[in-house]
């Protein structure tokens, strides 16, 4: 199980062309909100980001999506 284990990002392959890709973000939204977010992450373990309550749907802040479905 990866419940344990913390995330890890590796941006050199970051997307950066087609719909959701971050080219359309201005510098500032990535420096002040998608980057802390991510190193939020970073110290948490898979458990916990999925545990997060207090989202709009299914009370979870986080959940897990097909590769086929994104």
């Amino acid at each position: 199980s990866t419940n344990n284990q913390t995330v890890v990002w590796k941006l050199g392959s970051l997307d950066k062309g087609g719909n959701w890709s971050f080219s359309g973000i201005s510098d500032r939204e990535w420096w002040d909100s998608i980057l802390p977010k991510l190193r939020g992450f970073e110290s948490m373990t898979w458990a916990v980001i999925m545990n997060a309550a207090g989202g709009k749907s299914k009370g979870t802040n986080n959940y897990p999506v097909k590769c086929e479905n994104l």
